[in-house]
């Protein structure tokens, strides 16, 4: 099942998956079901507990609605409060914010620390992450490739940003996974299992392991379930290896022994599809535990002892149960979301109280994070969270300094998130941008924004500077020119690379075309931040639609990069086939050569095996045998190498071809893009294509 997922990551990553099934909605995870006895499923596929039947539906088709993975852990205001109040000393959260900060600084100019990294922060979608590290693989650095940098200023901004707005921090010792429950009964109460993919930095009994090896934590860990708000919400819970099951990685699984459920006392949560925030950092850890690195002097009672008594969620008023649902009915619960959807609102004032009282668990913060469960729950309840009186702050009593509340007066904080607030401000100003020469003349503005517009006056400098960041290998290894014109641009360029540098220049200048469109369009004159979605400032018009915005313009460039991929792979198949490729067959043929001209040459033939297998299957015909994937390679190889010359040499990238190619004549618009903006991002369109072609030898 997991294996014909689209874009997953590798099966044998996967333990766990949401899933919907008819009427029945929670997770599926893989077991071995000789080490339940219990369970005599008389050839049944798919167990489903009474629990995760929520109606009965004739619909028999299993859905896959999310899949189980190990995703990166931030910290923000909430778990900072509530660690705060658990005694967890302010230097060490500040010293994680500055470590990051550190990282975020060094990436921009060390090929090896953006490479890292990539690796574990968010912001990029996985496509943009595998093309900056294709170009990695390919030798080039950010101190002076200038997409490569501007992309990682954009990463970096839209941290930078998170930091101050929201405190979000990256635990690098942490991991957020989906939750499960242990079948075997083997995990005691108080504890869970975890296997996650680590790297070098960690360590355990037996020492350190080879980087991003799979390691069972054993120990003390802090499990939470976003959001949090409630002291009870933070758990410090006793990881364990059990051997049995080994099999399950990037997932926790919960006892099911005690009297209540550990995932229970987190938000209430059921193990419906829920991931849960786990650390094995011990300078998170809460009261006495805190700093703590001889795993094995921690008991259970030591972990109990630490804890919070939990909210109580089953308290909460149930909305009367209706036997036959009408569309009056369905039409009302939305109009009736729409009115009372108070959620942002209570997290506001959550914070607010926090800091006013100077501690997450007053009475204000409580009585908040009931109702904060009533709202969570509101879509599917039907019972509004209603704000009482006494809880609304009014608009005329200060703020934190951090909430950075426009026409309100503040107030200095003392917290931690008021020193991270002020740790991050003085460290990420204007002044304080770092200068590299992977800028290129290009502007930087007010709020330290790498804009795609070059410096006025330094128009002349730009072809300088071209040059000295122009690789001449990449059209050399990828056999676009011979030996004899590799560093002589000013020749006449004759025969098959003339018509390959054609097309180039055509493609490109009708993709800056569109992208500058775009950039126009959602008012974003960041190359790096369109491309990447990771967006540090919007127009005033877009502020009240961030979240939407940015979803839309990664789509928008999603297609854009996938429309310019096919006509690249067209091409080379019109090269290739001397004719056309036929619509009927386009999907079919554009996957082959994606996956054969993307491949290193010790992977082909297992590429091309499976590619043949799936053909048979589907009984579909296979389009290319081994000699036409090679010669196939070959092209795609020349014409990558064709898209980075017409974009990097000075010489070819403001080229007019002679009057009878009309097909390549730039128009207007296109020109004028040439003169006022610096874009890089075209040729790396295909970076996979040319990653393989630099590390290919003759087979």
């Amino acid at each position: 099942l997991i294996e014909n997922l689209p874009f997953s990551p590798p099966s044998n990553e996967i333990s766990i998956i949401q899933v919907r099934f008819g009427g029945a909605k929670g997770t599926l995870t893989a077991w071995n079901f000789d080490k339940l006895p219990s369970l005599k499923l008389n050839n049944a596929d798919v167990f489903l507990r009474p629990s995760m039947v929520k109606f009965q539906a004739p619909y028999r088709y299993l859905e896959v609605v999310k899949i189980g993975k190990h995703v990166p852990y931030y910290l923000n205001r909430q778990v900072i409060m509530l660690l705060d109040f658990h005694r967890v000393p302010q230097k060490n959260i500040l010293n994680l914010q500055r470590k990051m900060l550190d990282d975020l600084d060094t990436m921009l100019g060390n090929a090896i620390k953006a490479y890292d990294m990539l690796l574990s922060l968010s912001g990029p979608d996985m496509f943009l992450k595998n093309c900056l590290l294709n170009m990695m693989n390919c030798g080039l650095n950010p101190e002076d490739e200038p997409f490569l940098f501007s992309c990682l200023h954009a990463i970096r901004g839209h941290h930078i940003t998170n930091l101050r707005k929201k405190s979000r921090i990256f635990v690098k010792k942490g991991a957020v996974l989906m939750g499960g429950l242990d079948e075997t009964s083997t995990v005691p109460d108080g504890c869970v299992f975890v296997q996650v993919k680590c790297d070098s930095s960690f360590s355990n009994d037996d020492g350190i392991q080879d980087k991003y090896d799979f390691k069972v934590l054993r120990g003390p860990v802090l499990v939470a379930k976003h959001p949090v708000v409630h002291p009870g919400d933070l758990r410090m819970l006793m990881a364990v290896d059990v051997p049995e099951l080994h099999d399950h990685k990037n997932m926790i699984l919960f006892s099911q022994c005690g009297n209540r459920p550990e995932a229970d006392k987190m938000a209430g949560s059921d193990l419906d599809g829920d991931e849960f925030a786990v650390t094995w950092d011990e300078r998170l850890f809460l009261k006495e535990l805190n700093g703590c690195k001889n795993s094995a002097e921690v008991t259970l009672n030591n972990l109990e002892s630490v804890n919070h008594a939990p909210m109580d969620f089953d308290v909460q008023t149930k909305a009367p149960s209706l036997t036959n649902i009408m569309d009056e009915h369905i039409v009302s619960h939305f109009i009736n979301f729409a009115k009372a959807d108070t959620l942002g609102r209570i997290s506001m004032l959550w914070l607010d109280h926090a800091s006013l009282r100077q501690s997450a668990a007053c009475r204000e913060c409580l009585e908040l994070a009931e109702l904060h469960s009533v709202a969570v729950d509101f879509p599917k309840s039907g019972i509004p969270a209603l704000v009482p009186k006494e809880l609304v702050i009014p608009a005329s009593t200060p703020r934190a300094h951090w909430r950075e509340k426009k026409g309100t007066d503040s107030y200095e904080c003392l917290s931690s998130v008021g020193k991270l607030y002020n740790d991050v401000v003085s460290r990420t100003s204007v002044k304080n941008t770092p200068n590299h020469d992977a800028i290129g003349y290009r502007r930087l503005n007010k709020k330290g924004q790498l804009l795609s517009f070059l410096q006025k006056g330094r128009e002349h400098n730009f072809d300088t500077f071209l040059s000295s960041i122009y690789k001449s290998v990449i059209a050399e290894k990828l056999g676009l020119f011979d030996d004899t014109r590799k560093n002589n641009m000013a020749e006449d360029v004759d025969g098959d690379s003339r018509e390959y540098l054609i097309f180039a220049k055509e493609q490109k200048d009708q993709y800056e075309d569109e992208l500058v469109s775009l950039m126009n369009k959602y008012k974003i004159h960041s190359e790096g931040e369109i491309v990447t979605g990771c967006i540090s400032k919007y127009h005033r018009l877009n502020k009240r639609r961030q979240h939407e915005l940015a979803e839309e313009v990664r789509r928008q460039i999603n297609q854009l990069r996938e429309d310019f991929r096919h006509a690249f792979f067209e091409e080379v198949y019109a090269v290739l086939e001397k004719k056309e490729l036929h619509e009927d067959v386009s999907e079919h043929y554009m996957t082959w050569m994606q996956t054969v001209c993307s491949s290193e040459i010790g992977q082909l033939d297992c590429k091309v095996a499976t590619l043949i297998a799936k053909a048979k299957e589907n009984a579909l015909a296979i389009p290319f045998n081994m000699e036409g994937i090679l010669k196939m390679r070959k092209y795609a190889f020349k014409f990558a190498a064709a898209y980075y010359v017409v974009t990097y040499n000075p010489e070819v990238r403001t080229w007019k071809f002679d009057e009878q190619q009309t097909k390549c004549d730039t128009s207007k618009k296109s020109q004028q893009n040439e003169a006022n903006h610096a874009l890089f991002s075209f040729p790396w369109i295909v970076a996979d294509v040319i990653s393989v072609g630099m590390h290919e030898t003759e087979p």
